[in-house]
């Protein structure tokens, strides 16, 4: 359960379809914070942040903001803002005209609107955009537009629907970079859907993991990384080395055996009932020797497999089981790591997480 002052509160949520249906007992958000919201397509993602927004009503239960009940509220009453993948600018407008919008509909003076519009333009990078016809920009473009759009009118909250998605890879740096900036000037509560876990680990603090209209787990980025609760949230978060088995009891403490026979010392004791470890490839070692250290897992094995990954090698070692390690590029030419190299995989029982 989250901590302090909750900008956003959800209680009994539900909605049905006759193909789908989510439900949402409690759920509480932050105020400041930036929640990351992963799940398959078709969990529900979407949905829940267009009933957040108003846009769809739920079937059953209660929306609080600030602790005033706003379930029936309409959208533009409610004060949040929603980005989606697809900008949906108005094509008749000019940029200026698209993010002056909604201060025109509130009937700000033209002064106020004029000030406010022009320092979201310098704040998304968008001024010298001003005059253009959003059928002139670029899918980047488009989106700074979209978040200068979003933000001028100062939300509480702002929901983010995957839009990241469709960017390449230097314009999601530099809206990220912007979404960065807009944070810092405004601190608006964030729910962001998305399925990328880099993005969470950029630009969350909090993870809500969706699956069939359902939260699953929820926490911090950091303990939701660390302790999934299951193999789905465990591959959503981008663990690779998952393997099936059960704890057994030896004189020295107890061991994960997997279903192959490769055995994970542990500690002193554990519960039975453990079906599944996880281990986080950064807490695996590659070494060309056995080390003397306080690591008390080292097994000998062959590098079958080596794949650069953003700057780092992934290293995939059979030790009877695969194993996926990340390694700098000057460890692997130190250690002269190829296909076929003897290496010895090296882990701490305590990186070993069980469920």
């Amino acid at each position: 359960m989250l901590t302090g002052k909750n900008m956003l509160t959800l209680h009994n949520i539900q909605w049905e379809s006759k193909q789908f249906t989510l439900a949402i007992p409690s759920l509480q958000f932050h105020d400041g914070a930036h929640a990351m919201i992963m799940g398959s397509s078709g969990s529900g993602k979407t949905l829940l942040l267009s009933i957040i927004a108003g846009i769809i009503a739920p079937h059953h239960g209660t929306i609080y903001s600030d602790n005033e009940d706003i379930t029936h509220i309409p959208p533009e009453t409610r004060g949040f803002s929603i980005v989606y993948q697809e900008p949906a600018l108005f094509a008749h407008m000019t940029v200026f005209e698209n993010i002056a919008f909604g201060l025109r509909m509130r009937k700000y003076h033209a002064r106020i609107i004029t000030q406010k519009v022009n320092e979201v333009m310098e704040l998304c990078g968008v001024h010298h955009l001003q005059h253009r016809n959003p059928a002139t920009l670029s899918g980047g473009e488009k989106q700074r537009v979209a978040f200068a759009r979003a933000i001028v009118n100062a939300p509480k909250l702002l929901l983010l629907d995957e839009p990241f998605t469709a960017l390449d890879p230097v314009s999601k740096g530099e809206l990220i970079g912007i979404l960065n900036h807009i944070k810092k000037e405004y601190n608006p509560t964030v729910l962001h859907v998305t399925h990328d876990f880099d993005e969470t680990l950029q630009l969350g603090n909090y993870l809500y993991i969706m699956s069939k209209g359902a939260i699953i787990q929820h926490g911090t980025v950091t303990d939701v990384y660390r302790y999934p609760s299951d193999i789905f949230v465990a591959q959503m978060v981008g663990v690779k080395n998952i393997f099936h088995g059960s704890v057994v009891h030896k004189k020295d403490g107890a061991y994960f055996v997997t279903d192959n026979g490769i055995a994970f010392f542990l500690g002193d004791s554990y519960r039975n009932f453990f079906q599944y470890a996880i281990l986080r490839a950064e807490d695996i070692i590659i070494s060309r020797k056995l080390l003397h250290s306080s690591a008390t897992n080292q097994f000998k094995g062959t590098v079958i497999d080596v794949t650069e990954v953003k700057g780092l090698y992934k290293v995939s070692v059979d030790i009877g089981e695969v194993v996926q390690s990340m390694i700098t590029k000057r460890s692997l030419q130190a250690m002269n790591i190829k296909k076929g190299a003897k290496v010895v995989v090296i882990f701490k029982g305590s990186a070993i997480h069980l469920f």
